[in-house]
């Protein structure tokens, strides 16, 4: 699957014994339509069928077979959450991201029965057309029940601890991935009621890396992709994402990826690596 489609569900078919590699980037979900076949994975092959849902992490890799009897008709949707700045929260963020999430939901098969796989169809179902607003909203849904990131803010919240970093987690789950960006560390340590050492030092201690990293980091990400995706000038892209020098950005934006921002634009598209630890 090589389209750039994000929560968009997208209509494919198998002849009898073809496969079809689930590639691309992000979280990669099929929807078993009609027919049966297989998931080949490094769990082994696993029989599916009609309103079966499969789901891979960005880790995983998996081949999609049909049956030797009959086509196989799926729907197959990519979840990408570098693209929801405005709607993830820098927790929610970080438990997709991060290696221990995406190794034990490396793969996983919802029978039909599943209330997961339900939500999926009852998502197919809708007479909203493909692209709307509402559909997409409610693929957003089903997709956060599937990751279990609905749960992930109280998960990572202690059952008893430091008032300070119980504080911090709190204002973290409560802000978008853009707010976040936005904000110094000293505004955060000022709504967190701690100091900024302090603050750095719980920051580093619950998510593997520094505030001011992960900051900078989030925004070269959003640099790359509007240097791929947008005709701005790059001074326009510095200023978006939170640059006032333009040399300060252009150095930035160099070590992160090694190329300056104006080669960047001159390479072929590919997957942006993460960079979770620093």
């Amino acid at each position: 699957m090589s389209s750039s489609a994000h929560l968009i569900l997208l209509e494919a078919s198998l002849g009898p014994a073809e496969e079809q590699a689930l590639d691309g980037e992000g979280w990669r979900f099929a929807l078993i339509q009609q027919g049966q076949g297989y998931l080949l994975a490094v769990q082994g092959p696993q029989i599916l069928e009609q309103g079966d849902a499969v789901m891979l992490s960005p880790a995983a890799t998996g081949v999609l077979r049909a049956s030797q009897l009959g086509a196989l008709q799926f729907d197959y949707l990519r979840f990408q959450p570098v693209l929801l700045a405005d709607f993830l929260t820098p927790v929610e963020r970080h438990y997709l991201e991060s290696q221990e999430t995406q190794q034990r939901l490396l793969c996983r098969v919802f029978k039909a029965s599943d209330p997961i796989a339900r939500r999926f169809r009852e998502v197919q179902e809708m007479k909203a057309t493909g692209n709307s607003l509402s559909k997409r909203s409610a693929l957003l849904q089903a997709v956060a029940g599937a990751v279990g990131v609905d749960d992930v803010d109280c998960s990572l919240l202690p059952a008893s601890g430091p008032r300070a970093r119980e504080r911090v987690l709190k204002r973290l789950a409560e802000m978008t991935e853009s707010q976040f960006v936005s904000c110094s560390v000293e505004e955060l340590a000022v709504e967190c009621r701690c100091s900024m050492r302090h603050l750095s030092r719980l920051f580093r201690k619950t998510f593997g890396i520094s505030l001011s990293a992960r900051q900078t980091e989030l925004r070269m990400q959003r640099a790359a992709r509007l240097l791929k995706e947008s005709d701005l000038k790059v001074s326009e892209i510095a200023r978006e994402c939170g640059y006032l020098h333009i040399g300060l950005f252009n150095s930035t934006f160099k070590k992160r990826w090694k190329h300056t921002p104006s080669g960047w634009r001159g390479i072929p598209a590919r997957p942006i690596e993460l960079n979770t630890h620093a």
